[in-house]
């Protein structure tokens, strides 16, 4: 969605860094269906800017 333009490419970084995904998944996912994600690979780098 970040590449596709549907959705601010900083903002999708700070969703990332601040953990809220983690903390949704710890609500209402079950363990079994939550994956360890290195969001390196998800990042923009400010280089690129």
């Amino acid at each position: 969605m970040r590449n596709d333009q549907h959705i601010d490419e900083e903002l999708f970084d700070l969703f990332l860094q601040s953990g809220l995904d983690k903390e949704y998944a710890a609500k209402y996912l079950d363990p079994k269906q939550i994956d360890e994600v290195d969001i390196n690979g998800y990042l923009s780098t400010l280089k690129e800017r």
